[in-house]
């Protein structure tokens, strides 16, 4: 019999054999089909949840940073009939009030986006577990400011699992959950306390050039607007938590901390907005705008008051060109004819090595325990902190003739006098105009410069080397070691476009947008984000070459991560904005 034949006649004794074997077959058929088809749609849903769960917890920190963390929480404590400050454990029910209707309104609409909403009653979108752990509460981690959790749950109808007999399951539930941390800050925030600071607002700063009377008319002044951003900007940090360095600089530059202005006020409790902004203002009075500009030693002090093994962040602000720098100067000679030297940073004189530290000085002769404004010099190298440089032998100098140098000197309110004071009253205390990083003898610039001068040097070569050491720092200390730093810089331009990357070294007052520009941007960012005009009206690439200058960057996304902002204005209304959006940018980096 063939094959053929025996197929299409069975045997009587096996007809319904298929019957049966398909009855057997159809169950795990049916389960294997709906495992593909029921997985896949499960897969789909959890994904959707997944989502919606980090949508929901990403939106919310990024609506709690970018309002800024005080004032949510203080509205948290307002609408809930509270005030601050307040137990842990009470604001983190507060805010977890407070966000509930927001974070289920973005939860649902996630998951409505994905086709997963509320269409049916019966598959409910279910957002709980919302929390929020401020830092030091219970279940806080190290070096978070805040946590934000959610977690999201829907049932799934299944397709084809249900259909299957006896094992048959209706729908499923897919759940998600998502956390989202804001890191604590690791910042300084350098500003200018220069005597152009006391100019008006708006308009060029013409009180204080040559040929006027010396003084600002009373009014609203830089120093003023730039007191409203510092508040602004403290708006978006828990400065209970993060690690903030105010770093004013003038002739030299200081750096405290709100533990310090806690100690000064005496109040060991929670801070508020309010109380911060009573310290800032506190600074209005306090830090009288004068002399130059030492934008050198307001980096290198912030630098290294920073975590080093933390990100860095940096702010300056500026509102004219850098007119001081750092010096080489031995202790006897800062301490000549009564003087006292004087570091606005902490610590006492045996805390610094003044051979490689800036100094202004204060006479205390003229009242007793009142310090008075004492000789200046503004002619510097870099210089570091004692430690560094222990092992170089003291330079002789002539005491006499130091002595005779910083008698005769006074506080330098021109900087047009600063060529006559360095070249002339206080060579034979300069022991190098030689500049070197901080703590890197071996980086090197400004190679040549001798300590006697030289007679060839006008006031804007010398001028030229205030700029030439902040790049370095910029470039070797912050970008080096992975910050980020951006400026805000007030004033009328030097020139618009400039054919000068010095912007003409001579005008202190107006805004050096070339210099600026690449203190803040990455060398190859700030070629593509300036060019200069040269004297037959032709564009190029901008960027400073001095002796011994060392480029730190690269090229690209590169460039792009180490390049931070760039904000420039003539009107310092617009301060308050321009440091809000500093804070904004910065703190959204804190999101992980």
């Amino acid at each position: 019999m063939s094959i053929a034949r025996t197929i299409a006649h069975p045997a009587e004794d096996e007809r319904g054999t298929v019957i049966v074997l398909f009855a057997i077959v159809l169950v795990p058929l049916l389960l294997a089909v709906g495992l593909a088809i029921d997985s896949g749609n499960l897969y789909r849903a959890q994904l959707a949840a997944q989502n919606a769960a980090d949508a929901t917890v990403l939106a919310t920190m990024r609506n709690i940073v970018l309002a800024g963390q005080w004032q949510v929480e203080e509205l948290a404590g307002a609408r809930l009939g509270g005030s601050t400050p307040v137990a842990l454990d009470v604001k983190a029910e507060r805010m977890e009030e407070y966000l509930e209707e927001r974070m289920v309104s973005l939860a649902k609409a996630n998951m409505e986006a994905a086709g997963l909403g509320e269409s049916l009653p019966k598959y409910p979108v279910n957002v709980y577990d919302i929390s929020y752990v401020p830092a030091g509460a219970e279940g806080a981690e190290d070096g978070i400011v805040f946590r934000l959790s959610v977690t999201i749950e829907r049932p799934v109808d299944l397709l084809l699992l249900d259909k299957v007999p006896y094992f048959g399951v209706e729908e499923g539930v897919v759940r998600a959950t998502a956390h989202s941390k804001r890191e604590t800050l690791n910042l300084f925030v350098a500003f200018d306390n220069s005597a152009s600071m006391q100019c008006p607002q708006t308009g060029p700063c013409t009180c204080l050039q040559s040929g006027s009377a010396g003084s600002c008319p009373a009014g609203a002044t830089r120093w003023d607007a730039l007191i409203e951003g510092l508040k602004e900007f403290s708006k978006f940090f828990d400065l209970d938590h993060d690690h903030v360095v105010f770093v004013p600089f003038n002739l030299t530059a200081s750096t405290f901390t709100v533990d310090d202005l806690r100690l000064r006020h005496g109040y060991d409790g929670e801070l508020t907005s309010g109380i911060v902004d009573g310290y800032i203002e506190d600074l209005r009075n306090h830090l009288e705008p004068w002399d130059a500009s030492n934008i050198c030693d307001a980096l290198t002090e912030g630098w290294a008051a920073l975590d080093s093994d933390q990100p860095m962040h940096a702010v300056l602000f500026t509102d004219g060109a850098p007119s001081a720098r750092r010096i080489h100067f031995t202790t006897d000679a800062v301490r000549a004819g009564g003087l006292q030297a004087h570091s606005l940073g902490f610590g006492g004189d045996s805390d610094y090595d003044y051979t490689f530290h800036s100094v202004g000085w204060l006479d205390f002769t003229v009242e007793p325990n009142v310090f008075r404004n004492g000789p200046s010099l503004l002619i510097p190298t870099a210089a570091a902190k004692s430690g560094g440089m222990t092992d170089d032998p003291a330079v002789p100098i002539e005491r006499a003739a130091c002595q005779s140098g910083l008698a005769r000197a006074q506080p330098v309110a021109a900087s047009s006098d600063i060529a006559e004071v360095g070249n002339d009253t206080f060579s034979p205390c300069v022991l190098s105009l030689e500049s070197h990083l901080p703590a890197h003898p071996e980086i090197r610039f400004d190679r040549g410069i001798d300590a006697a001068g030289d007679d060839s040097w006008t006031f804007g070569d010398f001028a030229k080397t205030y700029y030439h050491c902040a790049l370095m720092i910029g470039d070797h200390l912050i970008r080096r070691d992975d910050g980020r730093l951006h400026v805000i810089a007030l004033g009328d331009p030097s020139g618009t476009p400039p054919s000068d990357l010095y912007g003409d070294s001579n005008d202190v007052f107006s805004r050096k947008d070339a210099f600026n520009a690449r203190l803040a941007l990455d060398s190859e960012q700030m070629q593509r984000y300036m060019q200069l005009q040269d004297e037959f009206g032709a564009f190029h690439a901008a960027d400073f070459d001095f002796d011994g200058y060392e480029r730190f960057g690269g090229s690209g996304a590169t460039s792009a991560e180490k390049s931070g902002r760039y904000l420039p204005t003539h009107d310092a209304t617009e301060l308050r904005a321009m440091f809000a959006e500093i804070a904004r940018e910065t703190a959204l980096r804190l999101i992980s």
